[in-house]
Formats: structure tokens, C-alpha cells, sequence
């Protein structure tokens, strides 16, 4: 860039000795005026052409990632949903993939049935693979968010879903392929036809698989968010107070755990383990030695517990300020 500017600020100087010759008999010439719009114009042309590149390099970037490129960083809206609100958006979103997945394939196995492609066909089915890959990513995105938050369960859940993100990558692998060939033209399309054919039969055989995978896999969340629930509330209290006092410390070890275990925004199993004891704790100690006025909190224990089994971070960042309100007033 430097290079640039020090030609023209030379070429610049020229052109301004030869006006400054010229101007017998006519108006002056602003020497300085004139050099610096010069030189600001060919700045902001380079600017300009940089800022090009950089958005050109940008959007490259982006449609060369993928399942099995680049992990893609997990959009911040996936954090403000339960498991079971996520679970769903995944499931309902690896159906649209599927479909998509589905078209591509029909698309270009049609195309391609009488071993040439023509310029129609081709925009056809560029047209059904890339929006097969963008569903696919997007699903990518929300998997990744899910390995995040809930992938410490080592459950039957994380293991179907785990098979169902290699057959989508393998998919969608197979699409970028076919993608790649058509960009080349009519004529490398018609020669590459048993190299599609490969990525056809391939893609066939994962949609299969997936569609197998997925069958099941939001049950399997259902099941086990039940099961996890059932599990953290049925903890045994292993320390039980003797006054109100005791009572009253006991919820706030409670809260304390459950507010430290959400700074993150997600839950480990070692947390919701050490929430549920201390739920059970502060129940117990309530029940016992709390007295009618702190009775009521025992339930929004409980409500406050199934919430973080259930993996419904939100509503439990939502539902502990008046945790500690009704607490606060009782004391």
C-alpha cells in the first residue's frame, strides 16, 4: 500500500508542476488543496478494495466450514433453552436436514439417471445440495451446543446422537463433493458422473442410518431427563438441623450451591449431585425444626431441584432472586 501511494504522490506532484506552468492568464491553482484531495481519494480507493477482500475472504471462510472443518461456536440462543427445549429444536431441525439431504439426492439422481447433466440440471441440483449444507451446519451448531452443556452425561442419549452428527457429516462430505463437481460446468459434470454416482450411494446409505438414529433420540432424552429427575429428588438428607437457625443455614448453603453452579450456565453432574444433597438437606432441616413459616420453601426447594435435573437453566436463574426473597423475609 505504501509502495501505491508514494508512485501516485510522485505522478501528483508532476501533474500539479505542469498545471502550475500552464496557468498563465487563468485562475490560480490551489497546489495544496489539489494534492491533498488526490492523495485522500487514492486512500479511500484503497480502503475501499480492502474492505472488499476482507468481506470476500469472510464469506469464503464461512462457506468452506462445516461439520468436520471447523467446530462451529454454538449460537448464544441455544444457552437460553432448556434441555428439553434444545432436544426438540435439534430434532425438529435434523428432520428439515434430512428432508433437504433427501432432495439433493433425488434431484441429482434424476439428473444424472441418463449419464449427462445440462446447465439446468446442474443449477438444480447446485441449487438442493447447498441448502442441504446449510441445514446440516445448523444442526452442527446446535449438537455442538448440546455436547457443551450436557455432554459430562455419559448416557445412551449422547451416544445416539454422537452417530447421528457422523452420518450428517458424512452427508454432508458427500454433497459438498457433488457441489464442487457442478461448479466445473456441464461438460466436467458428465465426465465426473461415476464419481456423483459414488457420493449418491453413499449418501443413501447415511440417510438410512440417520434416519434409524433419530428415530428414537428425543425419547431417549425424555426417558432420561425423567429418570435424572427422579434420581436427584430421591437423595437422602445426610444432614438434618436441630433449630430454625440451623434450618435457615441450611437454605442458604442451598442457594449458594445452586447459584454457583449456574454461573456458567450449564450443570455438571457433580454439581446437580451436590444440589440435589443439599435440596434434600434443607427440606429435611425445614421439616423438622424450620416451624410453620418457613414451611412453604420446602416445595420451592423441590420446584428449584427438578429444574436443575431437568437441565432448565434459564428458569432456575429466573426463579432463584425470589428464592431469596422469600428466604429473606422469613429470617
Amino acid at each position: 500500500m505504501n509502495k501505491t501511494l508514494d508512485v501516485f504522490t510522485i505522478f501528483s506532484l508532476l501533474i500539479i508542476f505542469i498545471l502550475s506552468g500552464c496557468n498563465l492568464g487563468q485562475a490560480s491553482v490551489d497546489v495544496s488543496k489539489t494534492a491533498e484531495s488526490m492523495v485522500a481519494a487514492t486512500m479511500d480507493s484503497e480502503k475501499n478494495m480492502q474492505s472488499t477482500i476482507d468481506s470476500a475472504i469472510s464469506l469464503t471462510s464461512t462457506a468452506m466450514a462445516g461439520p468436520g472443518s471447523v467446530t462451529p461456536t454454538p449460537d448464544g440462543k441455544y444457552y437460553e433453552m432448556s434441555e428439553e427445549e434444545l432436544a426438540a429444536l435439534i430434532d425438529q431441525s435434523v428432520n428439515d436436514a434430512l428432508s433437504a439431504s433427501e432432495t439433493a439426492y433425488t434431484t441429482t439422481t434424476q439428473a444424472s439417471a441418463d449419464s449427462s447433466l445440462s446447465d439446468e440440471e446442474i443449477a438444480a441440483i447446485e441449487m438442493a445440495t447447498q441448502d442441504a449444507e446449510a441445514l446440516i451446519y445448523e444442526v452442527d451448531q446446535m449438537i455442538n451446543a448440546y455436547y457443551d452443556l450436557y455432554g459430562l452425561y455419559a448416557t445412551a442419549t449422547i451416544e445416539t446422537l454422537e452417530a447421528l452428527e457422523q452420518d450428517l457429516e458424512s452427508i454432508y462430505g458427500c454433497l459438498q463433493s457433488i457441489d464442487q463437481i457442478m461448479v466445473q460446468g456441464a461438460q466436467a459434470a458428465t465426465t465426473a458422473i461415476n464419481n456423483i454416482n459414488n457420493n449418491l450411494n453413499t449418501i443413501h446409505e447415511n440417510l438410512t442410518a440417520s434416519q434409524e438414529n433419530h428415530k428414537e433420540w428425543l425419547n431417549q432424552v425424555k426417558t432420561e431427563l425423567d429418570n435424572r429427575e427422579h434420581d436427584i429428588l430421591n437423595i437422602q438428607p445426610n444432614e438434618i438441623a436441630t433449630d430454625r437457625a440451623g434450618a435457615l443455614e441450611s437454605l442458604k448453603k442451598y442457594t449458594e450451591g445452586l447459584k454457583s453452579a449456574v454461573t456458567d450456565r450449564k450443570i455438571s453432574p457433580e454439581e446437580l449431585k451436590n444440589i440435589g444433597q443439599l435440596g434434600a438437606n434443607a427440606s429435611a432441616s425445614i421439616n423438622k425444626a424450620g416451624g410453620g413459616q418457613l414451611m412453604d420453601l420446602s416445595d420451592q426447594i423441590n420446584n428449584m431441584t427438578k429444574l436443575a435435573a431437568r437441565g432448565n437453566v434459564p428458569q432456575v436463574n429466573k426463579g432463584l432472586p425470589e428464592l431469596d426473597r422469600s428466604i429473606q423475609r422469613r429470617r
